[in-house]
């Protein structure tokens, strides 16, 4: 299944547990929200609504659970009541994802979201591995790293000093880095490698890279 460019949190990070008031607060604030933009959301109505009334029976176990003749009971009671909000925001928030998926631009599913008021769910960008040279710690090293390559290839490691007219293969293996050790400190080099395959025709060379070592 393709993942949505636009995701939404949910009200309640941590299931039933997360604090009834904090859950109530932000639930209302979403109810509140979607009755308000029934042009968006009118086909989520039933849903809306069945969340609002669990909310509503949810904040009425709170009190009577923290209230000065909470029982046990009225605990456990607060607790199923808990439950049962949130699964039915469970529901209203993935189908609502549906609606934003089906949504033309990044821009309508954004809009969706926000005005819903559900917080949009962060997501961690990596960036994508590129070839890249730097100075070592220790004099006279520089440090290469690249993309890792699939299993069973090695990488070939390769320098030159002379604007890369003749280049030295310097080491071979599995690793994604190399250190390149024992260069000449204030001396430019260029540096580059390819991927190879056992019994099989290398790769081409990477881009070159210069380098001042220090």
């Amino acid at each position: 299944m393709k993942k949505s460019i636009v995701q939404m949190r949910p009200v309640a990070q941590f299931g039933p547990a997360t604090s009834v008031p904090v859950f109530t607060a932000k639930g209302n604030t979403i109810v509140s929200n979607m009755e308000a933009e029934a042009q968006l959301y009118g086909g989520l109505a039933a849903l809306v609504a069945a969340f609002k009334s669990d909310l509503a029976s949810l904040t009425t176990l709170e009190s009577k659970a923290t209230g000065p003749t909470g029982s046990i009971v009225d605990t456990n009671n607060r607790d199923a009541g808990h439950e049962k909000a949130f699964a039915s925001e469970e529901t209203l928030r993935l189908s609502l994802q549906l609606l934003v998926d089906a949504a033309p631009t990044p821009a309508a599913k954004l809009n969706l979201v926000v005005k819903s008021g559900y917080d949009v769910k962060k997501t961690r960008t990596i960036k994508p591995k590129t070839f890249g040279v730097d100075n070592a710690p220790a004099t006279g090293s520089v440090r290469a790293d690249v993309p890792a390559p699939a299993r069973r290839y090695s990488i070939e490691w390769a320098a030159s000093a002379d604007e890369g007219k003749t280049w030295v293969i310097v080491a071979s293996g599995p690793d994604a880095f190399y250190v390149y050790e024992n260069l000449t400190v204030g001396v430019n080099y260029w540096f580059r490698y390819r991927v190879t395959l056992p019994k099989k025709k290398a790769g081409t060379w990477s881009d070159v890279l210069k380098l001042t070592v220090k």
